[in-house]
């Protein structure tokens, strides 16, 4: 995935152009994307001393000057729309991105533990299915899909620019035309939002009518309340609002990894149906996962309590205590499957 030029307009020749995202990101594949100038996607724009900045945190983190040319300098563009201070969290952003692609190559255990909920999300989606992945972050699940489901027509974004992701855009303003996706998938998306209203709207708008939100997201329950409340950076607040849950002043200067592990279970437990309606979807189905050896494993740090053979050991107990998830379940799969109004069920039928 590259970016490029914006590019002079085309003849009409009768043949289609390559469909675009915003000025000149280009698509493996074509999922109703549309350029709509009333409401211009927020793309970040990269310059050439982006790159070079970028550069340093890796050989495989930025792509050659070359491919940055014609870009108006990120400073500039930044500041008609966002604080000066942005462009140093992106950075800060891109290099724990990076951080985690070579903590997951030097931790196997990691990845064997992860492979177990991939499969699991992976699992409900249909053969062929357009899958839009949003917060891709530092890609794994994109790149474990195209591995064992290349049927999955899939696109991984993120609002941060990274050689191995294919969309830049703001998750909660796509460029996508309405009912082009059949799927949107994420892993720790969701309680990273500070308004998940926002995800939800834009979702129920890009998704077919039979299609549906599939999201990874941490769980609490009486055991892993404990462990998400204090040991974890991220911490976990059982009374705040779900669709508010950093408030409106912390919202704006949020940084891009607050998070707050019991908004996903805060939105299951306290939303009514009627809501859930209003916003275009079912209410969620909730599956519980065990994560005994995600725990040993030390998660994202470079350290680790477990070997490989007590790692599979320890995935072994996580599949034979599924009974007991709801008590000491730490990860859960969330689907919110699209509802059509019911004067439009009529109608069809």
């Amino acid at each position: 995935m590259v970016a490029e030029g914006p590019r002079p307009p085309q003849a009409q020749t009768g043949r289609q152009s390559t469909p675009t995202l915003g000025r000149g990101v280009r698509t493996r594949w074509n999922p109703g994307i549309e350029r709509r100038p009333r409401r211009r996607p927020r793309l970040l724009l990269i310059s050439s001393r982006f790159a070079v900045a970028v550069r340093s945190l890796g050989e495989r983190t930025a792509l050659p000057d070359s491919r940055w040319r014609g870009r108006p300098p990120i400073r500039r563009v930044l500041n008609e729309r966002a604080r000066p201070h942005l462009i140093d969290r992106m950075l800060v952003s891109i290099a724990r991105l990076q951080e985690h692609r070579e903590i997951w190559v030097a931790k196997p255990v990691l990845a064997a533990i992860y492979r177990v909920w991939f499969d699991a999300l992976l699992g409900t989606m249909p053969p062929g299915a357009r899958v839009l992945e949003l917060g891709a972050g530092p890609g794994l699940l994109a790149e474990y899909a195209c591995r064992t489901r290349p049927d999955l027509r899939w696109i991984a974004s993120d609002i941060l620019l990274t050689p191995w992701n294919g969309l830049v855009a703001d998750g909660l303003r796509l460029p996508i035309r309405g009912g082009a996706i059949d799927v949107v998938a994420a892993v720790d998306f969701v309680h990273h939002l500070a308004s998940p209203r926002m995800l939800f709207e834009e979702a129920s708008r890009v998704l077919a009518p039979n299609g549906h939100v599939t999201v990874v997201e941490p769980w609490v329950t009486p055991f892993s309340f404990f462990i998400y409340r204090y040991l974890h950076e991220e911490g976990c607040r059982p009374g705040l609002d779900p669709w508010n849950p950093f408030g409106a002043a912390r919202s704006v200067d949020k940084k891009p990894f607050e998070g707050d592990a019991a908004v996903p279970w805060r939105l299951v437990q306290t939303t009514r149906a009627a809501r859930w309606a209003e916003l275009g979807f079912a209410p969620p189905r909730v599956t519980i996962l065990n994560g005994f050896a995600y725990l040993a494993s030390l998660g994202f740090r470079k350290a680790s309590l477990a070997g490989a053979r007590v790692s599979a050991i320890l995935r072994a107990l996580d599949a034979s205590l599924t009974g007991l998830a709801p008590a000491v379940g730490v990860r859960a799969i969330l689907r919110w499957e699209r509802s059509i109004p019911e004067a439009t069920r009529l109608i069809r039928s």
